[in-house]
């Protein structure tokens, strides 16, 4: 079952993945015909609105991908000098501050988007886009980033509770294979 909940959660975070790739090519794309627009005596006028909201989902559907490949920037110069039972309870806090913020941050997308949806908000300009559309991949990229910090935590804290049973028992050789077993 954890494995079918692992596997799903890595599909997720490659559709994340996929679709911050395509939004940063639509950017790309716009931004050319912009330009080559220019060239030509065409006005496109909507560049700066389109390439704003794939920017923002460039960046909100990149979060869970970037976490999982150890992207972001960490507290590792920290964390790098720690060992033992200091190291892991440090990594824990860190994934539990990390876990609040981004699950306040979730649950304001999610009222931010239900109150643009049903306010019918519009996005300023020649272009009017329902803005909850744009704003949906926002918070569908932080609710994959706050299931896989919660991943990160679940594996942390079992490292950290086998490991610590590996200590106690150090001198049991029985102890020691049973724990190896799990």
């Amino acid at each position: 079952m954890i494995k079918a909940i692992r596997r799903v959660l890595a599909g997720l975070r490659w559709l994340c993945g996929l679709l911050a790739i395509l939004s940063l090519a639509g950017i790309a794309l716009v931004i050319l015909a912009g330009a080559l627009g220019r060239l030509v005596g065409i006005l496109v006028p909507v560049t700066t609105i389109i390439s704003g909201m794939l920017l923002g989902m460039t960046i909100f559907l990149g979060l869970a991908p970037t976490f999982s490949a150890d992207g972001h920037i960490r507290v590792e110069l920290i964390i790098g000098r720690m060992h033992g039972r200091l190291r892991h309870g440090f990594e824990l806090f860190c994934l539990i501050v990390a876990l609040i913020l981004v699950a306040i941050v979730t649950y304001a997308c999610f009222f931010e988007i239900f109150s643009a949806y049903r306010l019918n908000t519009l996005s300023i300009g020649l272009l009017a886009i329902p803005v909850w559309i744009p704003q949906s991949s926002m918070l569908f990229g932080m609710a994959v980033l706050l299931l896989s910090l919660i991943e990160a935590l679940l594996c942390t804290a079992r490292r950290t509770a086998k490991n610590m049973a590996a200590e106690q028992h150090a001198d049991n050789p029985l102890i020691d294979n049973q724990i190896a077993g799990q």
